[in-house]
């Protein structure tokens, strides 16, 4: 019977031990994740202020070469105004998103989602018409003006999907102690009124 005491004793110890031991590890576990969380959640915050920057400056680029190769502009475009146009990389890289487009698992997934997309598409829109100087003058004029009125409303898409990236971006870094001022870009009116303007019909 002393025996079999102290084996229920000592099971009964083993077990407590090994509760003990568990409960320990998930305390180790969770106070790893939430040290991982916290991790994620300030390299998102950083990397949300500098894409803003970045985006900010791009947005403005952007417009004031949509402004210059508008499709009024070219109906009659001057030698630089068309080789701007067709610039096989009018505009600048995206280069900060997209050096850091594979961290991005700090944000939300609505918000990395549309980090990425909008990637995309200054990717694609930075490809230039794809059309040699010659080949656009032998267009003919209504084939030229749908060509500009195209590339002008997909700027004007990308500008729009600029500035909802940048206020998504904004909550994660707005509270930080050392923000003291937003990151906006003021638009001069003269170029925001050319983005109010309609674009000739590309019918």
């Amino acid at each position: 019977m002393i025996a079999l005491h102290v084996s229920r004793k000592q099971i009964r110890v083993a077990r407590e031990a090994a509760a003990a031991e568990r409960q320990t590890a998930l305390e180790l576990q969770e106070r790893g994740a939430h040290a991982v969380a916290q991790e994620l959640q300030g390299q998102a915050m950083r990397l949300a202020h500098a894409f803003s920057r970045e985006l900010v400056l791009a947005r403005r680029d952007l417009m004031v070469f949509l402004a210059n190769v508008r499709p009024p502009v070219m109906e009659r475009p001057s030698n630089a105004t068309l080789a701007a146009f067709l610039n096989a990389k009018p505009l600048p890289d995206l280069q900060l998103v997209n050096r850091f487009a594979d961290g991005l698992a700090g944000f939300k997934d609505e918000d990395a989602f549309a980090i990425l997309t909008l990637l995309a598409a200054w990717s694609n829109f930075n490809r230039g018409p794809g059309i040699g100087e010659q080949g656009f003058w032998e267009l003919a004029p209504a084939s030229r003006l749908k060509m500009a009125s195209n590339r002008f409303n997909a700027g004007r898409e990308l500008v729009d999907a600029i500035a909802r990236v940048c206020n998504a971006l904004a909550p994660y870094y707005e509270k930080h102690p050392s923000m003291t001022v937003a990151v906006v870009e003021d638009i001069p009116r003269e170029l925001m009124d050319i983005f109010r303007s309609p674009v000739p019909s590309n019918e």
